[in-house]
């Protein structure tokens, strides 16, 4: 008759110093010692049985992250997956485990580790954080573009981009060369004295570009 089969215990954190043989899974015990690195940076350690569901797990990692620091950079728990390199691969990358109805014992983790990475395509909002990551260089949650305060200035922005682009439309020849060379070296339109010597036409270039303007309005 086989054996029955244990119920999953209460997330309660394992402190004891714990000892993973690489072969633990040839013949594995009840239970098994599991290190889960979180997305905020804490290191949870906990026993369970090894007929536990990733999905039970992950409830219960969540509970025992509640007591812990930094839980509010937490996004909500169905936004993460479990990554782990699974035991007797060949190489040497980890790989994301999307069935969360598989137990333990199915997956195998090496060394009882785990580390929770965000999901692919988990919202609408993926492309748009990707696009701004590329921009800023730098890492921006989802949990930003909900917040009111950064809604509020994105909408400002955008409003002062689209006057900044009406003024400019609506310029002048001059002003627009003005702009978009703007003087650097002298302070006046006049023409110092050494360019006109060594370059007798560019005062007649500058007076045909204003009569031209004068022109056209």
């Amino acid at each position: 008759m086989a054996p029955p089969i244990p119920q999953p215990t209460k997330p309660v954190e394992h402190t004891a110093p714990r000892v993973f043989h690489y072969d633990f899974w040839k013949n594995p015990s009840e239970s098994v010692d599991l290190d889960v690195l979180m997305p905020n940076g804490v290191i949870i350690t906990m026993n369970q049985s090894i007929y536990l569901t990733l999905t039970e797990l992950k409830g219960y990692v969540w509970e025992v992250a509640e007591s812990k620091p930094l839980y509010r950079l937490l996004g909500d728990k169905n936004m993460y997956c479990f990554s782990t390199l699974a035991s007797g691969t060949t190489n040497n990358g980890t790989y994301e485990v999307d069935d969360e109805s598989r137990r333990l014992l199915d997956v195998q983790p090496v060394f009882g580790i785990f580390r929770f990475v965000e999901k692919k395509n988990v919202s609408v909002n993926s492309t748009l954080i990707n696009n701004i990551n590329a921009l800023l260089g730098s890492g921006l949650s989802e949990k930003t573009l909900k917040n009111p305060e950064v809604n509020d200035f994105r909408t400002k922005m955008s409003q002062l981009g689209e006057e900044i682009g009406i003024e400019r439309a609506a310029m002048s020849r001059m002003e627009r060369i003005a702009y978009q060379y703007p003087v650097k070296l002298a302070s006046s339109t006049n023409i110092p004295e050494q360019i006109k010597k060594d370059w007798p036409t560019v005062e007649g270039v500058v007076a045909t570009a204003a009569a031209t303007e004068v022109i056209s309005t």
